[in-house]
C-alpha cells in the first residue's frame, strides 16, 4: 500500500523540505548568479540531508533526537552560508527560518499524504512518493516565495 509505515513522518519528507526551504532562502538572498559549482553544491547538500535524515537517522533512540536536529540545522546552515555568500549571523537567522518553514512544509505534506493513503486508499510507489513530496513542498514554498520576495536581501 505505502512504502512507509504511516505511524511517523519519514525522514525523506524532512530532508526534501529542509533542502527546499534552505534553497528558498538562498534564492531570496539575491546572490551572484548560480554557477555550476554552486548548483553542484545544491545537489551535494540534498544528498547529505537525504543520507542524514533517511539512512543515518532511521531507527535511532529518542535520546538522540536533539543532537540529530542540531546536525540537521548545521547542515542547513553550511548550505546557506556557503551558497548564499552572506555573513554568518544572517545565515544563522535564515537557517532558523528555513528550519521552521521546512518543518511546516514536511508536516503538512505528510498530513496530506497520510490522508490520501488512509482515507482515499491511494497507493504510492517510491517514485510517486518522491514526486508527491516535491510537488507538495514546491507549492507551499512557491507561495512563501511570492510572499517573501518583497523582502529580498542584498548580498554584501
Amino acid at each position: 500500500m505505502s512504502p512507509y509505515q504511516l505511524s511517523e513522518t519519514p525522514g525523506i519528507f524532512y530532508a526534501i523540505a529542509y533542502w527546499m526551504s534552505t534553497l528558498l532562502f538562498v534564492l531570496l538572498t539575491k546572490t551572484e548568479k548560480l554557477t555550476k559549482k554552486k548548483i553542484g553544491r545544491v545537489f551535494v547538500f540534498l544528498l547529505i540531508l537525504y543520507l542524514h535524515m533517511e539512512i543515518i537517522n532511521s531507527d535511532v533512540s529518542q535520546v538522540y533526537f536533539i543532537p540529530i536536529i542540531i546536525i540537521s540545522a548545521l547542515i542547513m546552515f553550511l548550505f546557506l552560508f556557503t551558497t548564499a555568500e552572506i555573513p554568518w549571523k544572517n545565515a544563522l537567522y535564515f537557517t532558523a527560518r528555513a528550519f521552521i518553514v521546512g518543518e511546516f512544509a514536511a508536516s503538512l505534506t505528510y498530513q496530506i499524504y497520510y490522508f490520501l493513503v488512509l482515507d482515499f486508499k491511494v497507493s504510492f510507489d517510491y517514485i510517486g512518493t518522491y514526486a508527491f513530496i516535491f510537488f507538495g513542498c514546491s507549492v507551499l514554498l512557491g507561495l512563501l516565495y511570492k510572499l517573501e520576495k518583497r523582502f529580498v536581501i542584498e548580498s554584501p
